[in-house]
């Protein structure tokens, strides 16, 4: 029997949306990344790709990337559709006792070989979410077969209780079960350790590719000092990178931009925020994309020349893969973060998205500071009341509800407790400290040969400049 039931169409997909019974037409569209579900014996499974359809056409389920959304939703049903095979029944003849052995099978899975042996296959908190996806998937079923007496709230063969929250405003509704289990004790993500940041430094420092040592340090450098969603560095462009640098701000705004889905899950747009970046920062991306990644481009386009195949354009994005030259994907990106902390032993978060903790709580600490807010309740006081402070935040951490912002807000007064410094003095601090990771960097090029005297009297004199520019000529 196959075990996996999901698969990606990384083709345009042709589905029928609507069916005209009076010209006995269908209406298709076109869908990418197309998730499709299947029996074990290879047949699709038609009740669950229908659900999945219905989740991408009425509740916004997005097929960006590797099947965005969608997929994360298909992910969950494989399992009842295994479930079901073996019994020898259709969804619509489980019942409580069936859908209990099936949460418990789940819950007593464990591995069998390789260094997880013995220990359970997924959580409590999984179980729970494939439960409860799973439920809202057989209530579809019965709606569609018109069949009152299998699933509902009382007097059916599987009972189950329709729950709702509110979150942002907006009511939710779940179905839940008995025999589902509760959420594992919640665990905190911390921001990326200092340590694990200046080893993978040190180590990608050391390959032999120059041009990937300097594109993969300052994609480090970007995580670091945006705080952005991988998707968000992964579509930085060079032209963002020089507008910023053209700005007369002592700290630059950088735009970010992130693909969010329209009403219709079908369609994108874009959403861009501005963060401030240190300039020396931003320099040192740009002597990337001077030196670099302008060799990676060359490079690329002479091998496909010698294949008689023709150039690419530049297409704009600042990180490339070296054999393509093509724009990194986010999925890549995490794969090559996954590697590194492999690589390095990393003892702590070493992921894009810890960077993005990281960010955050320094900036809600400068904003602390800046507005002497004594505690969590004053900060979020301000941002339900006054629009220029909200605006402030959502600019800088991309989040548009405070409820997002609590655990950021609770670690940054945790860690100013018993400081007192100025807004001023604490941008001081973090663009020092940017630019002595940028020495730090210097030195190690130095004492390795791997630039020249006129590479180093250019970055010599840039960072004496944006120092100069950013203690405004006094010495602290």
């Amino acid at each position: 029997m196959k075990k996996h039931q999901l698969r990606i169409n990384l083709e345009n997909v042709e589905i029928p949306l609507f069916h005209n019974v009076l010209s006995d037409d269908y209406r298709y569209r076109t869908l990418p990344n197309m998730p499709m579900l299947y029996w074990p014996s290879g047949l699709p499974c038609i009740e669950a790709n229908l659900y999945i359809m219905k989740g991408i056409t009425t509740k916004n389920w997005s097929l960006k990337g590797k099947g965005g959304t969608a997929k994360t939703n298909a992910d969950l049903l494989p399992h009842i559709i295994r479930f079901c095979f073996s019994n020898n029944i259709h969804f619509s003849e489980l019942n409580n006792a069936y859908f209990e052995l099936f949460i418990n099978g789940l819950m007593a899975e464990k591995h069998e070989t390789g260094k997880k042996k013995g220990q359970k296959v997924r959580s409590n908190t999984r179980v729970g979410k494939i439960g409860r996806q799973t439920l809202a998937f057989l209530v579809g079923i019965g709606k569609r077969l018109s069949d009152k007496s299998f699933i509902a709230e009382s007097g059916c063969r599987l009972t189950v209780e329709e729950c709702e929250y509110k979150e942002y405003g907006k009511i939710v509704t779940y179905y839940n079960h008995v025999c589902i289990p509760t959420k594992d004790e919640y665990k905190k993500r911390l921001p990326v350790a200092i340590s694990d940041v200046e080893k993978l430094m040190t180590f990608i420092s050391a390959g032999e590719n120059r041009n990937l040592v300097e594109r993969n340090k300052s994609l480090v450098k970007a995580y670091k000092a945006t705080g952005g969603r991988r998707s968000e560095v992964a579509n930085l462009q060079v032209s963002d990178i020089e507008k910023a640098l053209a700005s007369e701000d002592k700290i630059p705004l950088l735009r970010l931009i992130t693909l969010k889905q329209r009403e219709h899950a079908l369609e994108q747009e874009k959403e861009e925020r501005f963060v401030p970046v240190y300039r020396t920062t931003l320099k040192s991306i740009a002597k990337y994309i001077k030196r670099n990644r302008a060799r990676i481009l060359k490079k690329v386009n002479k091998s496909r020349k010698e294949k008689g195949m023709s150039s690419i354009e530049d297409h704009g994005y600042v990180f490339i893969g070296e054999n393509s030259g093509l724009p990194l994907g986010p999925d890549t990106i995490t794969t090559y973060f996954n590697q590194w902390a492999k690589d390095i032993g990393a003892t702590g978060n070493l992921m894009a998205h810890a960077f993005r903790h990281s960010f955050i709580t320094d900036k809600i600490e400068m904003l602390i500071e800046l507005f002497n807010l004594q505690d969590e309740g004053e900060f979020k006081a301000k941002f339900a009341v006054e629009k220029a402070f909200k605006d402030k935040v959502m600019a800088w951490t991309g989040h548009k509800h405070e409820k997002s912002l609590s655990p950021y807000i609770h670690l940054a007064f945790s860690e100013l407790s018993g400081v007192n410094k100025t807004m001023d003095a604490a941008q001081v601090v973090y663009g020092v400290s940017s630019a002595k990771d940028e020495v730090k960097e210097l030195k190690a090029k130095i004492q390795s040969g791997q630039i020249s005297s006129a590479e180093l009297m250019d970055d010599v004199g840039h960072m004496l400049d944006d120092l100069y520019e950013l203690l405004d000529g006094k010495v602290v």
